[in-house]
């Protein structure tokens, strides 16, 4: 199931994040429930590519950190 949402400044942004995470399929549930709800949020599945830059990754985990969340 593919769950298309409209995201605005005002939208939630949820996240789950881990290695491997292509099979998890909370993102699509989570989101297509939040819809049809009427809750302006979304959940994302971010998977990194092994090149990414580490120096990005480091990037993601300090913001992470500074708004208050253990990576």
């Amino acid at each position: 199931m593919t769950v298309t949402a409209r995201i605005t400044g005002a939208t939630r942004v949820l996240g789950i994040i881990g290695d491997p995470i292509r099979q998890v399929r909370a993102p699509e549930v989570w989101t297509g429930l939040f819809r049809l709800n009427g809750v302006d949020a979304v959940f994302h599945r971010p998977h990194p590519a092994k090149e990414t830059d580490r120096g990005a990754l480091r990037s993601v985990r300090r913001f992470l950190r500074e708004a208050g969340v253990t990576p």
